[in-house]
This record gives structure tokens, sequence and C-alpha cells, in this order.
């Protein structure tokens, strides 16, 4: 299970930054397709990449070794329906 944390002040168009709390390790394949469940949109940012998703689709195609990667720590940002995160790995 993936939980969100407020970890900055509510901005003027009520977007918050979030600690993203994993409750296990995840690879960025198991990530996304937890968030895909979510019916959100954003965008993925992942070694200086930025890919987006949509409902339950990610729209872009993403390499099946950044796929299969460890995350080490993520961060999100966003309100409402749009949440982007931020995937740091351990590579």
């Amino acid at each position: 299970m993936i939980k969100l944390k407020q970890n900055t002040k509510i901005y003027g168009d009520s977007t918050s930054g979030y600690l993203v709390i994993l409750d296990k390790e995840y690879t960025i394949n198991n990530f996304i397709n937890e968030i895909l469940t979510r019916k959100e949109w954003g965008y993925f940012f992942i070694n200086d990449n930025k890919y987006k998703y949509q409902n339950d689709k990610l729209i872009n195609v993403i390499e099946k070794e950044i796929l299969s990667t460890k995350i080490k720590n993520i961060s999100a940002s966003g309100g409402w329906s749009r949440m982007d995160y931020i995937i740091n790995t351990n590579n």
C-alpha cells in the first residue's frame, strides 16, 4: 500500500508536496501499476525523463530495464486528480 504524507503548505492552486510512504520494496513497474489503479493523471519523473500517465494508462513507453529498477524513495506534488511522482532509484 502506498500512502502520501503532506510535507509542504497548501499552495494557492490547492496543491501540496508529499512524501510517498511505501509499505514494502517496490520496483518502478510495481509502483506504476499501483498508481494506475487510482484514476489520477500526471507524470512520473525517473532519471531525468518524464513519462505521462492518465487514469489507468501509461501514455509513454518506459524501457524494460528501467521498469525493473528498485525504488529508493519517492516524493510527489499535486492535488485534486493530478499527481506528479519524482522517483529516486538505488542506482
